[in-house]
Formats: C-alpha cells, structure tokens, sequence
C-alpha cells in the first residue's frame, strides 16, 4: 500500500479557494463578518458592514455622531479589519 502526505485540512481549503478563484470572495465576506467584532458592541449595533468594493468596506452608519467618531478612528479600523482576516483586502472605509 503506497503512503500518502497528509495535509492539514485547512491548507486543502485554502489550496481550492485559492485555484478556484474564490479565495478574494471568500476573505471579503470575512472582512464584513468581523465588523462586529473589531468595533464595540454599541457601536456594532449602531452599524452595519455591507460590503467591500473597490478596496474599501462599506458601512452604514445609524448615528450622525457615530459616524464622525468612526471616521477619525478610520485608518485603525482598517488595520484591526485586515489583521482579522489575515490579508490587506482594504485600504478605506466608507461611511454611509
């Protein structure tokens, strides 16, 4: 019987996503799933991510003031977002 190398599941995953061309698809729905736990929970409930578009997530905002805080805490959001999925998908995010 010929042995085979075992691989870790999660490497055969990310291999596949990789060459089927969803691994982008896959790590921007992510991105938006993690809004709610990079940001506080008032904030989270305040917000919601939609999607990511050109680069850049896209969040609506309920609050006018929120919106203000956020967009001062923009470029660490960004970091903590992309650190979250592992990968720079995003450069901005926009408030709307």
């Amino acid at each position: 019987m010929e042995r085979h190398e075992t691989q870790r599941a999660d490497g055969v995953v990310a291999k596949f996503l990789r060459a089927s061309g969803l691994e982008t698809p896959y790590l921007q729905y992510k991105l938006v799933q993690a809004w709610s736990t990079v940001v506080d929970e008032t904030t989270a409930r305040a917000t919601q991510a939609l999607e990511v578009r050109e680069q850049s997530l896209w969040v609506r905002v309920e609050i006018p003031a929120l919106r203000t805080q956020l967009t001062m805490m923009r470029a660490q959001l960004v970091q903590r977002l992309n650190a979250a999925v592992g990968s720079i998908l995003i450069y901005d995010i926009k408030f709307i």
